[in-house]
């Protein structure tokens, strides 16, 4: 069992550091119409989930819920927004849509451990 939680938080430790290099690139190179303040809100809370991640702290899970808040929203509405205008789902939002609570899980459960 030990194995799979250390699989499981490599692959949520690759998937938020992805993240946070999209939005970092965002900054430095603009490929798209997010502003700039959206980039860096996207990655201070995708920095915070991935801190509360590796590093055990108190209140790990509000903490990572905070930090996850925005990009749940932002890319919700996103993915929202593509399939009600443009009949398609955006797999990146729901992508981010799924994986942002499927981590709060995994860190509530390695809470009660």
């Amino acid at each position: 069992m030990k194995a799979i939680q250390v699989i499981t938080k490599i692959l949520f430790t690759i998937f938020l550091v992805i993240c946070i290099s999209v939005h970092v690139y965002g900054l430095i190179a603009p490929f798209s119409t997010e502003p700039v303040w959206s980039h860096i809100v996207h990655t201070i809370s995708y920095c915070a989930c991935l801190f509360t991640l590796l590093v055990s702290v108190k209140y790990r899970l509000g903490i990572y819920i905070v930090g996850a808040c925005y990009p749940f929203i932002y890319h919700a509405n996103c993915a929202w927004h593509s399939y009600a205008d443009l009949g398609k789902l955006n797999p990146i939002c729901l992508l981010v849509v799924v994986m942002m609570p499927l981590a709060a899980v995994f860190i509530w459960n390695m809470e009660k451990r």
